[in-house]
């Protein structure tokens, strides 16, 4: 697949291999099943979207109106992420990476080795869990932030929050945390 796929309703794709296009947008949902890499540049849903993939994900704008859901078995990239009215939520075998998102609900990201987050606002919680070291710009959630880096680090800009818990195993530096209850 390539170049750019518009769907007035659904828009499916399942694949053995790759799964890659410029854009692929769709007026209800999209879900993109891959047995390899997904690469896509802008994905757009007009409700939500669901991406699989075996190996890794590279996705450039993700825009969804009632939530995200993608999984890779080794890396994810994503550049920009707009979830309207919903969740985002994101596992990586091995490394993630996001360079924006702008949620309504609730983020929980997941990765077995490092994450890289540039800056991030959500209305909910914001869960994230990773095997090695997060290292982030800017992190602001309406509610609670835990983060829990179990064998790792944490380096990072401003983090602004209520309730933050943050836990790691080789040290935490923050330069600014507007934190309302307790920082652990």
């Amino acid at each position: 697949m390539g170049g750019t796929a518009n769907a007035v309703d659904h828009l499916h794709a399942d694949a053995p291999g790759d799964i890659v296009a410029d854009a692929l947008m769709a007026g209800l949902d999209v879900t993109l099943d891959s047995g390899n890499d997904v690469r896509v540049g802008v994905l757009s849903s007009g409700t939500k979207t669901a991406v699989d993939a075996g190996h890794d994900i590279v996705i450039g704008t993700a825009t969804s109106r009632t939530g995200t859901v993608v999984s890779a078995g080794n890396d994810m990239q994503l550049g920009t992420v707009n979830v309207l009215q919903g969740d985002l939520q994101g596992t990586a075998g091995r490394d993630l990476g996001v360079g924006a998102y702008d949620v309504s609900g609730n983020v929980s990201l997941a990765a077995g080795r490092d994450m890289r987050l540039g800056s991030g606002h959500n209305n909910g919680t914001l869960d994230l869990s990773l095997g090695r070291n997060l290292d982030f710009g800017t992190l602001s959630a309406g509610g609670p932030i835990t983060i829990d880096s179990s064998n790792g680090s944490i380096h990072g800009g401003d983090l602004i929050t209520d309730v933050a818990t943050l836990g790691a195993h080789d040290g935490i530096v923050l330069d600014t945390s507007h934190i309302g209850t307790r920082l652990n």
